[in-house]
């Protein structure tokens, strides 16, 4: 009740300190300025009182990291891992096999080597060292990945 009491007597002085300088006030452009000054002082005269109001009982809970929260994230990122190594090898695949049909070549058997998401190399049965080298320019131009190419 005490803050009640306080907030309207700060109210109230607000509104008599306002209004005697909206009195005393030259006509013209400068009663205008006090005017918004009056209007904001009394604003922050009514709503500063709330900014000291303590709160205890209603802070929102911290959300703690825990086991389960721990353990769902990582398999996420397992997922999205897997899910963008697999697109990864798709393309790469894709291009390397187009690229041996346009020789005339056939499809050849690819192993990949992963570490992670991230697409390290791949080992290609039966191709000489020279196309190796012009498949991964081929791989880089095409999708931007670093991957090795190496002949098995």
């Amino acid at each position: 009740m005490e803050f009640v009491r306080s907030w309207l007597l700060s109210i109230t002085a607000a509104a008599l300190a306002g209004m005697l300088v909206y009195v005393l006030a030259p006509k013209g452009g400068t009663k205008k300025a006090l005017r918004v000054v009056t209007a904001v002082f009394f604003l922050a005269a009514f709503f500063l009182p709330f900014g000291r109001l303590e709160l205890d009982g209603l802070s929102l809970p911290e959300i703690e990291e825990n086991a389960a929260f721990q353990s769902s994230s990582l398999a996420l990122e397992e997922l999205v891992n897997e899910q963008i190594l697999g697109a990864r090898k798709d393309a790469v695949s894709l291009i390397i096999n187009r690229e041996l049909e346009s020789l005339g070549l056939p499809q050849a058997q690819l192993e990949f080597i992963a570490g992670g998401a991230e697409l390290e190399a791949v080992e290609v049965t039966g191709l000489s060292a020279g196309l190796c080298v012009g498949l991964e320019h081929e791989i880089t131009r095409q999708t931007g990945l670093e991957v090795k190419v190496v002949a098995k």
